[in-house]
């Protein structure tokens, strides 16, 4: 069973990084600026302040 509060989103379009196909696809550089923009997003992400859990 789902929760209510549960929120039930629909599929973002494009390719997943992980798609053996898409790896290998990717260029050295590319590679380089997903892992950039990851580290970016997730520092951005982790200097949040959240005064209310859930």
């Amino acid at each position: 069973m789902i929760n209510q509060n549960t929120p039930i989103m629909p599929r973002l379009p494009g390719r997943h990084i992980n798609e053996p196909e898409f790896e290998a696809e990717l260029s050295g550089e590319n590679k380089k600026q997903i892992a950039k923009l990851l580290a970016r997003s997730f520092c951005e992400l982790h200097s949040l302040k959240m005064y209310k859990y859930g």
